[in-house]
């Protein structure tokens, strides 16, 4: 009786666990002049690259998106005026996009995602 009893409390904690867990994924992302629409190396005013990250598998329920910067390539003669955000955040997938704005020359930059549902 005590096995039965223990199978069925350790299938119920499987079960729990199993349902409970919060879905993750990850990927990177890098910019740079080799791509035909980047301009955030030249020129002055707001310029802006993006790219649309479509999940492995789709979430259950819209993520939150975390976004870093891991790597950046510029002049250093003009202040580092830059934003990175997510943008269109949906359960198949967002839109990631570097802005640069006023005198700041990017010629590469680069970082990592993470999307979690909780």
């Amino acid at each position: 009786m005590k096995k039965v009893v223990s199978m069925i409390f350790v299938l119920f904690l499987f079960g729990f666990f199993a349902t409970t867990q919060a879905q993750v994924q990850s990927g990177s992302y890098h910019f740079d002049q080799s791509a035909a629409d980047y301009s955030l190396h030249k020129g002055d005013g707001n310029r802006t690259v993006e790219v649309e990250v479509k999940f492995n598998k789709p979430f259950e329920k819209t993520p939150k998106i975390f976004l870093s910067i891991t790597k950046i390539d510029s002049k250093n003669d003009t202040q580092m005026r830059y934003a990175v955000g997510a943008k269109y955040i949906n359960k198949e997938g967002f839109t990631l996009r570097v802005t640069a704005w006023a005198d700041t020359k990017i010629a590469a930059i680069g970082g990592d995602w993470i999307a979690h549902e909780e």
